[in-house]
């Protein structure tokens, strides 16, 4: 009987041995996994701070193009505005080289 305990007792140890073992073989394989995870993390944060920043890059083009189209329109009315007068000078100055 004390040699069957010893035998089982001898089995069991081992099988928690080996147990043991593969338990640190799984926890060193999550450490590898959560560093990779957190380099990916750190990898999605630094593209979505920059995808923010191009947001706001796009933004702030936008509105100066917005700016800058609204100039362009005004410019453009000023000067079919001068060109309308300038056409009245001419007139006017053939009208009195007539007279």
């Amino acid at each position: 009987m004390k040699k069957k305990l010893q035998k089982e007792h001898s089995f069991l140890k081992a099988a928690l041995t080996d147990i043991n073992k593969e338990l640190r073989i799984l926890q060193s394989s999550k450490r590898g996994t959560q560093r990779n995870l957190s380099s990916i993390k750190s990898g999605i944060e630094g593209v979505q701070g920059r995808e923010s920043q191009i947001r706001d890059q796009l933004n702030r083009l936008i509105d100066k193009e917005t700016r800058l189209s609204k100039k362009k329109t005004d410019i453009k009315n000023k000067l079919d505005s001068l060109s309308a007068k300038l056409e009245k000078v001419s007139k006017l100055k053939d009208e009195l080289k007539k007279v």
